[in-house]
């Protein structure tokens, strides 16, 4: 396990035991249990199971403790029908759309890569865990991506006035890179040619089409 890793896991522990104290039941997957496999199984046991991820990820995937992805563009539809919390790097960017092409009800995330710094854990603890108590207590998604970037802000605000001013830069990154699919469509690509292959073969045909064009360039 990374140090990332290690840090992310412990956020979403925090999350996992506010959930237990509450009654809820949870099926958890820590270490070496994050794997495909088992992942798919537990979503199919529960179909309409909230799913939290604070692992790796990719635009096309979130990655598991072997290294390998969980959800990716091949199994995305076990997503369907449900909301979505991820901490993952990139995961919304295309993994996050077509998960709303399959009928999610919301997917949670980023479009770039979530950073962080040592020196300032438990306020990105707090601002990357807050959406997720926000929709607990009832917020809409959309009441819960408004209010969460106004405490990102917040906080920013005070990392700047403490002179973090490195922890201040990542997190308004963080906050930048944040979307939520819910109902508002996540926006189209902005090539025609693009939006065509999305339309008629959807966004896996697109991402190995990519993957060519750069070995190829």
């Amino acid at each position: 396990m990374d140090e990332p890793t290690r840090y992310s896991l412990q956020w979403c522990q925090e999350i996992v035991d506010f959930l237990k104290s509450k009654g809820e039941t949870v099926t958890d997957f820590p270490n070496s249990d994050a794997v495909r496999g088992k992942v798919t199984a537990g979503l199919q046991a529960f179909p309409d199971a909230f799913y939290v991820h604070y692992g790796h990820g990719d635009q096309d995937r979130e990655v598991g403790d072997d290294g390998e992805p969980i959800i990716d563009l091949d199994n995305v539809y076990i997503l369907s029908g449900r909301e979505v919390y991820t901490m993952s790097c990139l995961s919304a960017k295309v993994l996050g759309v077509e998960a709303y092409n399959k009928k999610c009800i919301a997917f949670w995330g980023f479009v770039d890569v979530v950073s962080f710094t040592t020196d300032a854990l438990s306020e990105f603890k707090e601002a990357l865990n807050y959406g997720f108590y926000l929709r607990y207590e009832g917020k809409t998604w959309k009441e819960c991506i408004d209010l969460t970037k106004q405490k990102m802000q917040e906080i920013i605000n005070k990392l700047m006035a403490n002179g973090r001013f490195m922890a201040a830069s990542a997190l308004d990154g963080d906050m930048n890179a944040l979307v939520c699919w819910d109902g508002g469509a996540p926006p189209s690509e902005a090539c025609p040619v693009s939006r065509v292959i999305v339309r008629l073969f959807g966004y896996k045909v697109l991402v190995r089409l990519r993957k060519l064009r750069s070995l190829i360039v």
